[in-house]
């Protein structure tokens, strides 16, 4: 599997708030991201960049819901679309590998694809 894209959106009551675009990938970590598009609400993200897809969710959260309120646990907020190479056994090994962590307070189970 050959990953050369990630795109991913979050919705809120079905409605497009905003769509990140992940440009670096390194194992259990999406790197360099930018707003590719973004809601009139969140207008003044677009075109940037930062580090993590981590990262750009926690600022989105921030922007939506204030610095005092919670965390957003990416992973099972946003939405993914991949653009690239996938091979034929690809949907077999989508979403088997799982790990357990520890974050905020929560033990969380994420899926990931191995």
């Amino acid at each position: 599997v050959k990953v050369r894209q990630a795109f991913v959106a979050l919705r809120i009551e079905s409605r497009p708030l905003i769509v990140l675009r992940v440009c670096s990938f390194e194992f259990f970590r999406l790197g360099l991201t930018e707003v590719h598009w973004a809601a009139p609400i969140l207008s003044g993200l677009k075109g940037r960049q930062f580090q993590s897809l981590g990262q750009a969710a926690h600022e989105v959260h921030v922007l939506l819901f204030g610095r005092d309120e919670g965390y957003c646990n990416y992973t099972s907020e946003y939405e993914a679309y991949c653009i690239g190479r996938f091979d034929e056994t690809w949907d077999a090994r989508l979403g088997k590998g799982s790990r357990v962590v520890d974050a905020h307070g929560q033990r969380l189970h994420q899926s990931f694809s191995p």
